[in-house]
């Protein structure tokens, strides 16, 4: 028992706790297995939250209770709410998953993900994550309780000194690591130990590092030696710091927390990113709930003032990767708590897929955009811009492609000519799972289609959904499209996320009407499948609509 307990505090070398030689080794062991099995588990689970808990330092504790009871009584928000956090009553991470699994003909098990606040609500730290995810340092909570006392219109000149944790970027590079004690899991039913490797949690933290790697200009590098490095580990949940700290940091990815969006929204943060809610001008794009927001998590709210948060004079994004979804921070499961002004954001707002503007904005913080001239920049349309790793290329808008961003992508999908009557179309996408196992379905990457509809000069494309179908109607997936959606493209600005629709019981039928004479519908699916049927037609800037339904087109 004594060489088990310092295997995992990585004091020895551990054997593989499968191999024949810990087999034999078990049988000279003379107690009760299931309550060896049952004081192992209880230990390693200790130990983690010990190790998990160190990370956040008394004074933050503390910082963050003052610093939600502020935002309380600014919002007229009682602490001594009675709260239900996330998940209803009696159901777990594991019940959540296990309720939503679904089995399509040929496809493997497929299971949904909830979102990060969700995940976390259940984690023994949550009340010492900043916004439900985030580490703070002590620098940085006495900070914003300062920025609260001087307020969000302050011009005072040192109010700008809270950019220097919000600045502090990795200008040589992002350094990771990996941490030394692998995660340990207890296989009851099969009656042995099991040393589960992080395999799941590596394979997802290294898709969010392609992520950011192949799209900025910014280097990453394993290294176990760097003093300031990012140390991925399998924590109580998904979380990180803001930013580079300047030391070891760490970054979790906990049970549930192994996927790409999670581990590309983590990395987000620790290159910098807050929250998209927490943009100081985000009253001009959301609305709060007050009334449905939990006390303990009133901070997700937060907002950062124009002197402590940069927007690089980018527009506000409903569809990007660190933005929270609808019912985030419930005091009741599935009720609002912040409303897109724009409501048929509201599904779209808490997505696991990175958006275009995502990728910009790093590119713009970390300067990546001056490696390409003016005139690469230029030849880029529809708001592309150039790629800093190869200025001969754009880096396209959802939606676009081609060399300079004015084509269609290549791939699933095609160009279709809209007619001036309604006109049913099937959007299907299936990935093949044959041989892919249920754990690893989660670092697949989302499939699309893309498909342009366009109308003759003069007149403007319609699309309203009619029905669409994913692995599970839950509502814990619904807000976000956590499984799929398809997204219509008709806003003016090109680059920015169009309102999607991902369930047939929390997205009525709407209409989309585009600005000009092409209307963008782009399908995404994050697990294994989607179908939806739209109806399209175009006419002139004004008129009314046609009831009439038609046959399904084989076109799409």
């Amino acid at each position: 028992m004594a060489w088990l307990y310092l295997c995992l505090v990585g004091l020895v070398p551990c054997l593989s706790l499968a191999s024949p030689v810990f087999t034999a080794n078990t049988k000279k062991i003379n107690v009760d297995l299931v309550s060896f099995l049952g004081e192992l588990r209880n230990f390693i689970h200790t130990f983690i939250q010990d190790q998990v808990r160190s990370l956040i330092s008394s004074r933050v504790k503390d910082g963050l209770h003052e610093l939600r009871s502020k935002l309380a009584a600014k919002n007229n928000v009682s602490l001594n709410e009675q709260s239900s956090v996330g998940l209803s009553p009696g159901r777990n991470f594991d019940q959540l998953k296990q309720e939503n699994q679904t089995t399509n003909e040929s496809q493997s098990e497929s299971e949904g993900i909830p979102s990060i606040p969700l995940i976390n609500s259940q984690s023994s730290i949550s009340e010492g994550l900043y916004q439900s995810d985030i580490i703070l340092t002590d620098d940085q909570i006495d900070q914003m309780l300062e920025n609260m006392e001087d307020g969000s219109n302050s011009t005072r000149q040192k109010r700008q000194a809270v950019n220097r944790y919000i600045a502090n970027l990795w200008t040589d590079g992002l350094v990771y690591s990996f941490a030394s004690s692998a995660s340990i899991s207890v296989n009851l039913l099969a009656q042995q130990i099991q040393h589960i490797s992080d395999s799941l949690m590596k394979k997802a933290f290294l898709l969010g590092v392609d992520f950011w790697e192949s799209n900025t200009c910014i280097d990453f590098r394993e290294s176990n030696t760097a003093r300031d490095r990012v140390e991925l580990f399998s924590g109580d949940g998904c979380y990180s710091f803001i930013s580079k700290v300047g030391r070891k940091q760490e970054l979790s990815l906990g049970h549930g927390c192994e996927t790409y969006g999670v581990a590309t929204h983590e990395l987000g943060h620790a290159l910098g990113y807050f929250h998209t809610q927490s943009r100081h001008d985000r009253d001009k794009h959301i609305k709060l709930n007050t009334d449905n927001i939990d006390p303990e998590l009133i901070d997700q709210f937060d907002k950062q003032s124009k002197y402590t948060n940069d927007n690089l004079a980018e527009p506000y994004d409903y569809g990007g990767i660190m933005h929270y979804g609808a019912s985030s921070g419930s005091i009741q499961e599935g009720k609002f708590t912040m409303v897109p002004l724009k409501r048929q954001y509201i599904v779209t707002i808490g997505t696991p897929i990175p958006a275009f503007y995502d990728k910009k904005m790093m590119n713009i913080l970390y300067d990546c955009m001056e490696l390409c001239t003016k005139s690469d920049h230029k030849k880029c349309k529809n708001g592309g811009y150039a790629h800093p790793r190869n200025c001969a290329e754009c880096v396209c808008p959802d939606g676009y492609g081609g060399k300079n961003c004015t084509t269609r992508p290549d791939g699933c999908g095609n160009e279709i000519q809209a007619t001036s009557e309604w006109k049913l179309h099937k959007i299907s996408i299936r990935k093949d799972l044959s041989g892919v196992s249920t754990d690893d379905i989660y670092m697949l990457m989302p499939e699309e289609c893309i498909y342009w509809f366009r109308s003759p000069k003069g007149t403007k494309v319609q699309a309203r959904s009619y029905t669409i179908s994913t692995p599970s109607s839950d509502s814990a997936f619904a807000y976000g499209c956590m499984l799929g959606f398809v997204e219509f493209k008709s806003r003016a600005d090109p680059a920015v996320t169009g309102p999607r629709i991902c369930n047939d019981a929390y997205d009525p039928i709407r209409t989309f009407k585009s600005t000009k004479n092409l209307m963008i519908v782009r399908s995404v699916t994050t697990l294994s499948y989607l179908t939806a049927y739209i109806e399209v037609r175009y006419g002139m800037l004004s008129f009314s609509f046609l009831q009439q339904r038609t046959k399904v087109s084989d076109q799409a």
